[in-house]
Formats: structure tokens, sequence, C-alpha cells
């Protein structure tokens, strides 16, 4: 099986951006999110017999939010909405209580 690297890609950032729009809407000032997923596979032969056969999969999400000037951050290596939307709540309750800084924040754009 071909692994298609546009449609991941695609896969990919459309999860970001719907992190991105999630934090936003239940706080967040900014939100800057990394999204990983990977497969590996592997097979051992010994002569001309299969010794063993493993598959693998990882999944692995990092968030930092940026709430009146904090920086609060987290990861999880499941990916599904409903613990996302956990882990941005969770963060987004723990920011109050962390310093401000003034240079906390996404370098601009351009």
């Amino acid at each position: 099986m071909k692994l298609d690297h546009k449609k991941l890609e695609a896969e990919l950032l459309d999860h970001c951006d719907a992190v991105v729009g999630r934090a936003r809407a239940l706080g967040a000032d900014d939100c800057e999110v990394t999204i990983s997923r990977g497969r590996e596979f592997s097979c051992t032969y010994r002569g001309d017999t299969l010794d063993k056969l493993e598959e693998a999969g990882t999944a692995g999400l990092g968030l930092r939010l940026f709430v009146d000037g904090r920086t609060v951050g987290g990861s999880s290596s499941d990916l599904g909405a409903d613990v996302i939307d956990g882990l941005i709540r969770e963060l987004l309750a723990a920011a109050p209580h962390l310093d401000r800084d003034e240079y906390s924040g996404l370098a601009p754009a351009d």
C-alpha cells in the first residue's frame, strides 16, 4: 500500500486548524499546535522462515496556548476530539496561575 503524502498532509493541517479554532473558541488568544503521526513495519526472517512480524502506529499532539500574556503547554498521544477538548480546557484553567510574560506569544506573521 502506497502512502499518499499529500492526503496525509491535508488531513493533519485540517486537524491542526480544528484544534486552533477550538482553543480560540474556548478562550485562548492564540495557539500553536504540532501534530505527528507515524507507522512502522518490520519483519525478521530466519533462513526462509518468517520469524517475527511487527507493526506499530504512533500519534502525538503538542499544544501551546497564549492567554492574557501567559503561555501554557501540554501534549497528548490521543488525537481524539474529546481528549483534545479536555486538554485545552485543563490548560486554560491552569493559565491564570502562571506569570505574565511580555514576550510571550507567536512571532509576527511577517
